[in-house]
């Protein structure tokens, strides 16, 4: 009976699978369905992740993985040479407008505060790229027009330019003071003690790489101030896992697991994770970011060098606390009250912070 009414029932079974894959929701999959899909992806994660603006075209000819990733590396290489050519003037543009408001908020210094920022941007120019500009003569008054001119000068300077302006350097002399002078002079730039024993070592050579990282010196301040950054937090948060791992390893002997090796692996699994943290922070920031320009004092505006901010008052305070304990040639030791020295045993180190044993230090007199 079955065999002679199975057709009806094909097609029953037919109609109701139809209906069943016609009910299931496909929309979500309908972007994976779209004309060169994986290109458009691909750019638009070099967008998010570089601030490259790719068209998906570029990899319309790739046909491997590889090929896509070196026409990606390429141009994020072509888009960060364009950034360190941008990003100094765009800094220098900004510091200057910066410092220009904040003269407007001065009503009885603001003329000269204003005239020093414009003189100091003039001689920022002429030192980077040779543009011989004065507040007077400035060829506009629109940051916008002023970014063109220097953009325009900042992509003439190539091997060329630096090796000219080495051998001028060299010609005052090729001595660690000559040098130091000339870039001062010529450049705004002090030469710390670590620049000098460089230079002292290998003139030549020190002076030509001093120029190149001299044209990109607002982002490479910028470099290293986010790799410090990054490197610390990294650090500080590996040591954390580290603590997590030692404290929960005893556990992996209950599974018959040697925790020696166990604790070998998860370090290693924890470095490994940290170096990949670092890179996609770096990569994060170092292609899109930029430090806000801060205002500085006039007289100090003009020399640029590679040293930390100065000290502040509190910390200048604690300085001159420790010079003149180390000239007095005594240890300085904090008063304790007595309940602290009862609680202190006899060869642990004295809590007053002068790295002795307690007994060789309050409690010889306790």
């Amino acid at each position: 009976m079955l065999a002679e009414d199975a057709e009806p029932v094909k097609r029953l079974i037919e109609a109701a699978a139809s209906a069943k894959f016609r009910a299931i929701d496909n929309s979500a999959v309908d972007a994976f369905l779209v004309p060169n899909y994986g290109a458009a992806a691909l750019a638009q994660w070099a967008n998010n992740k570089f601030g490259i603006q790719l068209d998906p075209t570029v990899f319309k000819d790739c046909r491997t993985p590889d090929e896509a990733g070196d026409k990606l590396a390429e141009r994020a290489r072509t888009f960060f040479q364009d950034r360190e050519v941008r990003y100094p003037i765009e800094f220098a543009i900004e510091s200057t407008s910066t410092r220009l408001q904040q003269a407007q908020q001065d009503p009885e210094n603001g003329k000269d505060q204003a005239g020093a920022a414009l003189t100091d941007f003039c001689a920022w120019a002429r030192a980077r790229y040779g543009v011989d500009w004065t507040p007077e003569t400035l060829p506009s008054q629109q940051p916008t027009d002023l970014a063109k001119l220097l953009l325009d000068e900042a992509r003439k300077v190539d091997e060329s330019v630096i090796e000219r302006r080495a051998q001028a350097c060299l010609a005052a002399g090729t001595d660690t003071e000559s040098i130091g002078n000339w870039f001062e002079k010529e450049c705004m730039v002090h030469l710390g003690e670590f620049d000098r024993e460089q230079c002292a070592a290998d003139p030549q050579t020190y002076v030509r790489a001093r120029l190149r990282s001299f044209m990109r010196q607002e982002l490479e301040q910028f470099e290293r101030w986010v790799l410090l950054q990054i490197y610390d937090d990294a650090w500080k948060n590996n040591l954390h896992s580290m603590d997590q791992l030692r404290d929960s390893i005893g556990f992996r002997g209950i599974a018959q697991k040697d925790p020696r090796i166990e604790f070998k692996k998860g370090a290693a699994e924890t470095f490994n994770e940290m170096e990949e943290s670092i890179r996609e922070r770096a990569s994060d920031i170092l292609l899109k970011g930029r430090l806000a320009p801060q205002a500085r004092p006039a007289q100090n505006a003009g020399l640029m060098t590679d040293a930390e901010p100065g000290p502040t008052a509190e910390q200048r305070a604690q300085i001159e606390q420790a010079e003149m304990a180390g000239v007095s040639g005594e240890p300085v030791q904090k008063e304790l009250s007595d309940k602290a020295m009862k609680v202190v045993g006899r060869n642990e180190p004295c809590p007053c912070g002068s790295g002795k044993k307690y007994k060789a230090c309050h409690g010889a007199t306790a």
